[in-house]
């Protein structure tokens, strides 16, 4: 009785895991935790990770810039093939198979920008030109659809030294 209810209890985790669609973001740490990010830094590390409970192999993708603060200096790939750039489409063919599995982020590009630091820039992933959306090749070649999401790189607020005393002030 025991083994047939952690048996269910699995499978109540596993089948709506497996069924869900995955999604490749731009995140700001490696590990796919931080999509709004801050810095004043002259040079910043983007990460394009996917999530998605499956093997992956292979992505196909393009990233978009609501604006010129951030500019591209460098794009670094699993090893395998790639075709294209970031900016205007990349298609990834990688040696070995990433598992994502239990939610584990699949890193397919490092991008190093360098920060003109102006104003608040939105990165979303869309789909790459010869494609109807975002999509990921498992081991057998078959392509699998991605939702996109949108990542915010903002500048920091400016303020000026003022006393507790002045701060008051500014709400009578």
């Amino acid at each position: 009785m025991k083994c047939k209810s952690l048996l269910m209890l699995f499978l109540l985790i596993a089948i709506p895991a497996t069924l869900m669609g995955g999604h490749l973001r731009a995140y700001f740490d490696e590990c796919g935790t931080i999509t709004e990010f801050t810095t004043e830094e002259l040079f910043v590390e983007v990460y394009i990770i996917v999530f998605v409970e499956a093997e992956v192999q292979g992505v196909a993708y393009q990233l978009e810039l609501s604006s010129e603060n951030l500019e591209l200096i460098a794009a670094t790939y699993p090893p395998g093939l790639a075709l294209g750039d970031p900016m205007n489409g990349v298609e990834l063919g990688m040696c070995e198979d990433c598992c994502g599995l239990w939610g584990c982020p699949i890193l397919v590009t490092t991008l190093v920008f360098l920060n003109h630091n102006t104003s608040p820039t939105y990165l979303t992933t869309t789909n790459h030109e010869n494609y109807e959306t975002i999509v990921y090749a498992d081991p057998t070649g078959e392509l699998f659809p991605l939702s996109s999401r949108t990542s915010v790189f903002g500048t920091p607020v400016a303020n000026e030294n003022m006393s507790w005393g002045a701060v008051k002030n500014l709400f009578r």
